[in-house]
């Protein structure tokens, strides 16, 4: 994957995306977007990733996940007996 300048992990809130955390690398968002998929909040989520363009002085954004919680349903996981060691 491709190395950006700056990763935001955001929650869509009506038509407002909210910024849940903002961070350097994209590894440092996966403990946070882990807990923003199972949180019983039924929103979309995406990673967004900023770059400085220094020819034109100006940042450039795009989407690179995306995921509406509102289009799946997870089930919990079932209890499985511990297997001996």
């Amino acid at each position: 994957m491709r190395e950006h300048e700056i990763y935001f992990l955001q929650r869509q809130n009506g038509d407002i995306w909210d910024t849940l955390l903002s961070a350097e690398t994209s590894e440092a968002l996966e403990e946070a977007l882990s807990e923003a998929i199972a949180d019983a909040i039924p929103a979309a989520l995406r990673i967004a990733v900023g770059d400085y363009q220094i020819e034109t002085n100006a940042w450039t954004y795009q989407q690179i996940f995306f995921l509406d919680k509102n289009s799946y349903r997870l089930s919990p996981p079932r209890p499985q007996a511990p297997t001996p060691v």
